[in-house]
């Protein structure tokens, strides 16, 4: 029995892979009730904001996210303890399969964080919506808005994270004075005129 588990494929003992599949699927069975403990403990931060706040609506936006996140980041980490193995080592214009895979899973896990954050802005304007409905219909336009604004900023963010976790590409910052140095404009200047 103990040459069984010890039993090496792809690289990796048997052991290994169902210690994996074991951490994965006691995250799966549990995912309702550790992602309801997670938003219940976020409720009670995000109640500070204000009273009023409902706390099914506020469960019924957030804890499919938080499961999925859950479900994801446990996964790329307990995938992650495996060794690649060598017959899945190849090369795609002079880039190895193990980047390849990597960069998705990094991937995988910033889609799951921001579709989180998005669901916590649609929160708070939801909240804040309910507080201005007798303030008037201008009111209920600015959060929307707003909240439209502040996920075009996470999709930004998102994206800008994915380009720079994943690919390795940094976004270059041309207004920095050590990047771009300030320099005189290009027309002449007018000379003040002498009377």
């Amino acid at each position: 029995m103990r040459n069984f588990w010890s039993l090496i494929f792809l690289s990796n003992p048997l052991k290994s892979y169902v210690a994996v599949v074991t951490t994965i699927l006691f995250v799966i069975a549990l995912k309702r009730v550790i992602s309801r403990l997670i938003a219940r403990l976020l409720f009670r931060f995000v109640r500070r904001m204000g009273s009023g706040m409902d706390k099914s609506a506020f469960l019924d936006l957030v804890v499919g996210p938080i499961g999925i996140f859950l479900i994801v980041f446990v996964s790329m980490t307990s995938i992650e303890k495996l060794h690649f193995p060598d017959e899945l080592d190849f090369d795609i214009y002079e880039v190895k399969s193990k980047t390849i895979v990597q960069a998705l899973a990094v991937i995988v896990i910033i889609v799951s964080f921001i579709w989180l954050l998005l669901r916590l802005v649609d929160f708070v304007a939801l909240v804040l919506r309910n507080k201005a409905r007798g303030g008037g219909h201008r009111d209920v336009q600015m959060i929307v808005f707003i909240r439209d604004f502040l996920k075009a900023i996470l999709g930004i963010i998102g994206v800008l994270m994915i380009l720079n976790s994943a690919f390795k590409w940094t976004c270059p910052v041309y207004w920095h004075p050590s990047v771009w140095p300030v320099r005189p404009l290009p027309w002449p200047r007018r000379r003040a005129s002498r009377t």
